[in-house]
């Protein structure tokens, strides 16, 4: 049944890739545009603002930026063998329906490592999967695929940390750099993710002060299982990933906050107001706000 659904929707969403007409509901022009201005760059900071009204927001200030920058290296590719813009929108979108399905096995893993029967999490599964608006997603050229499953791997693993301190009283160096390398690269992604965090951070902190009061958690012992996983190959890997993802994370989010004193600075704070109304949504809020429909617009007015 799992596979039976996973292969229809991966049918769906290939065909809606192939004949969907650009650009789809997902705001597809601003993710292909925001990829092509990384394409011509090799690291993320080196990107600039387009010239001329801000199409494209407070571009190197928008912290949901990474997979513009990681899909810019297939697209420099693409680019070397045709200049088919129209084929260069459908094989990125291949690759985000490859994205979301794989985010679906990623799920189904972790309700299966909750303990769901496999009944349970293949029937939940199945009625997202024959949603509509499911391979209408996976279907587009769209920062959520990644997003998507950047999710299910940061959740996954979240729930090992967390299984792993409450069976064993421990924290394995490889998971935790592991998560946090997956936490930051999913704030990246999309900064959406912040509340996430926030609440599983907050639930960790308060498993591990619970350990810590009942004295179960030898921080000494630890250390020391640490200090030697830090000296093995696959430690000192998830190291340099996670030190990667670090220092990505503090280019633009702690520019941000430096800079402008918010890790997600509204566009005329990087801009000002009068680049800003070449940003669409920010220019139909503008024009909202001088009708004064905020104020005056009834309930009634809002229904209809």
């Amino acid at each position: 049944f799992w596979q039976s659904m996973l292969g229809l929707f991966v049918v769906q969403a290939v065909y809606i890739a192939c004949v969907g007409r650009f650009s789809m509901a997902f705001d597809e022009h601003f993710h292909l545009a925001a990829i092509q201005e990384y394409a011509k760059v090799i690291f993320p900071w080196q990107v600039t603002q387009p010239p001329g009204p801000a199409e494209l927001s407070a571009f190197t200030a928008d912290g949901s930026y990474l997979y513009h920058y990681l899909m810019s290296w297939p697209y420099r590719l693409m680019a070397l063998v045709t200049d088919s813009v129209t084929a260069h929108i459908i094989l990125i979108r291949l690759f985000d329906v490859g994205l979301v399905a794989v985010g679906f096995m990623l799920f189904r893993r972790l309700l299966l490592e909750l303990r769901v029967s496999k009944a349970g999490t293949h029937t939940v599964l199945g009625l997202i999967l024959l949603m509509p608006m499911t391979p209408f997603l996976a279907g587009q050229l769209t920062y959520d695929a990644l997003f998507f499953t950047m999710c299910a791997v940061t959740m996954l693993l979240m729930f090992r940390l967390a299984r792993g301190l409450q069976s064993s009283h421990t924290i394995p160096l490889p998971l935790l750099l592991w998560t946090g390398t997956a936490v930051l690269v999913t704030l990246q992604t999309k900064y959406a993710f912040f509340p996430a965090v926030l609440g599983a951070g907050l639930y960790l902190m308060g498993l591990v002060g619970w350990l810590w009061r009942a004295k179960k958690l030898n921080v000494a012992n630890m250390w020391r299982a640490w200090v030697l996983a830090a000296k093995s190959g696959a430690g000192m890997v998830a190291l340099g990933v996670f030190l990667l993802a670090s220092v990505l994370f503090l280019q633009r989010y702690g520019m941000n906050y430096v800079q402008y004193g918010s890790l997600v600075p509204e566009c005329p704070a990087v801009l000002g107001h009068e680049r800003c109304l070449g940003f669409a949504p920010y220019g139909r809020d503008a024009e909202i706000r001088e009708q004064g429909w905020y104020t005056s617009i009834s309930s009634e007015q809002k229904r209809e």
